[in-house]
């Protein structure tokens, strides 16, 4: 599911430049077709790349924000699907498209971070605060006799009683 539809591309960028990206025929293609409809997929897909990496959003919660016409969501994907569709020709993208482009980069790059975060998603809210827990003096004996039996071809024979185990910490 594309995040941005063709009436929101055309409502960012002209029209006609559109559909001379489009157009692999000569004349331009006008109108919602399969390039543009690549293009989006496309941007959506390095959207959810970005935000499923960032462990933020799931699809499901990028869907809901897409059918609830999330802003941000929605100007991202269709900066990112107009950089897509000016760079087919080679000739370089315009300057509007390029800030565009520049600025949903920098978008997605606050959302991964956590510095940023979409609409109302409540799991997301607390996106950017660390959260930690210590080991209990359980588990970091445990984890250390581990090592310690894991390597025995660097360091001898594991013995049990010696070292940390036990309680004990050497001998």
């Amino acid at each position: 599911m594309a995040y941005a539809t063709y009436e929101n591309l055309v409502a960012a960028i002209d029209a006609n430049l559109i559909a001379d990206c489009c157009a692999d025929t000569g004349g331009p293609l006008v109108g919602p077709n399969s390039v543009i409809d690549y293009a989006l997929e496309n941007a959506s897909g390095r959207i959810q790349g970005v935000a499923r990496a960032a462990n933020m959003y799931t699809t499901a919660n990028l869907d809901a924000l897409s059918a609830a016409n999330e802003p941000l969501l929605r100007s991202i994907c269709v900066a990112l699907a107009a950089a897509s569709l000016m760079s087919r020709r080679g000739g370089g993208i315009p300057p509007q498209v390029e800030a565009m482009y520049k600025q949903a980069l920098a978008d997605l790059n606050e959302l991964a971070g956590g510095r940023m975060i979409f609409g109302p998603v409540d799991a997301a809210a607390d996106a950017g605060n660390p959260s930690s827990t210590a080991p209990g003096a359980t588990s970091v004996t445990s984890v250390n006799c581990q090592l310690l039996a894991s390597n025995t071809a660097f360091f001898g024979p594991f013995r049990p009683g010696f070292g940390c185990c036990n309680g004990r910490l050497w001998g």
